[in-house]
């Protein structure tokens, strides 16, 4: 071949071997050079997931009152986790709350509803966490509206007529003669007295057996009382008012709570430490046995151990409860130099 082909040749060759280097080329994952962008992951890492639950299926609940919803949250670094809690009535009104986890997933969520709104209330908890993946979980309450309180029975008419006759008799027929007047009353006037107390106050069958409750077990406050006498609301407020006015006992509020004691009897000194419910019910289960673990008390009392231990760890931190290590156990006792407002 001559050299000027040789050389044209070459020259065609190189072109287009230039040619095609610079052509665009599709971007591809696997081609050296490019670096695909990471995608994100929404669903988060597996120690981001959150599942979220109820301690309890529901329950009843009397409307305009205060009351606690608990719970957990499973997952990784729970401590100080925001819950939301969602509770919507029949009538699509909602009411949220915030609240924060603790250390062992524990949370409780407070709720007053509306104090004329009843029905079948929807509850929903979920992790207040943003591109994770999370669980959530809902139940149903029963919120009762309770019913209008009695009024108290008046004192009849007749009554103040045979008074006002009383009273003329004697002014006219024995107004000089003391004692045919103070006769004349017992005869008369003391048989109607003594009726309407005895109707109004012990007498009474129901509200006997709220004043001996109340005089067994002072300190208790209107929902204990409502649920182990099994009375009404209505039924309740009208003889605890009765008893209040006629000097048979004297209540107090202390936190959401108004507590009833007999007459006789001195208020408690106030610690300014409030306990709840399940903390006094836990303090009575330590007095009745001797040494228990969180397990013996949370069997006991038939509630979960996560509840126990909740609870049990705040009695240890107001100084009510002292713990003590057994091995791998924990043994729980009464603190008796501390001891609820109530009890």
């Amino acid at each position: 071949m001559r050299p000027n082909a040789v050389i044209l040749t070459v020259s065609v060759a190189f072109v287009l071997a230039l040619s095609l280097f610079f052509i665009p080329q599709e971007s591809s994952a696997s081609s050296p050079g490019f670096i695909s962008p990471p995608t994100p992951d929404i669903a988060g890492s597996p120690q981001d997931f959150y599942t979220v639950t109820f301690l309890s299926n529901g329950g009843t609940f009397e409307a305009g009152s205060v009351f606690y919803l608990e719970g957990q949250v499973d997952g990784n670094s729970v401590d100080g986790l925001h819950i939301t809690v969602l509770m919507e009535d029949p009538y699509g009104a909602q009411y949220r709350n915030l609240t924060r986890a603790e250390s062992d997933g524990i949370w409780v969520a407070m709720f007053q509803p509306a104090e004329d709104v009843g029905g079948n209330f929807t509850v929903t908890a979920s992790a207040d966490a943003i591109d994770v993946s999370k669980e959530d979980d809902t139940i149903q309450i029963d919120v009762v509206v309770p019913p209008p309180e009695e009024e108290e029975e008046g004192i009849p008419v007749v009554y103040f007529q045979l008074g006002a006759l009383f009273a003329a008799f004697a002014s006219m027929a024995v107004a000089s003669t003391e004692s045919a007047g103070f006769s004349l009353f017992n005869i008369f006037a003391f048989p109607l007295y003594s009726r309407i107390k005895k109707d109004e106050v012990l007498d009474h069958f129901v509200r006997g057996q709220i004043y001996g409750y109340i005089v067994s077990n002072p300190g208790k406050h209107y929902n204990s009382i409502r649920q182990k006498l099994q009375v009404t609301n209505g039924t309740l407020s009208y003889h605890l008012r009765t008893l209040e006015v006629q000097g048979f006992i004297k209540s107090r509020k202390e936190s959401i709570y108004r507590r009833f004691y007999p007459i006789e009897m001195k208020f408690p000194r106030d610690k300014g430490v409030k306990l709840s419910d399940m903390q006094i019910t836990i303090l009575a289960a330590l007095r009745r046995r001797p040494a228990p673990t969180q397990k013996d008390i949370a069997s006991d009392l038939g509630i979960s151990q996560q509840v126990a231990s909740y609870n049990l760890r705040i009695l240890t931190q107001k100084g009510f409860v002292l713990v003590r290590k057994e091995g791998r156990k924990r043994i729980y006792y009464q603190d008796d130099s501390g001891s609820p407002t109530g009890l």
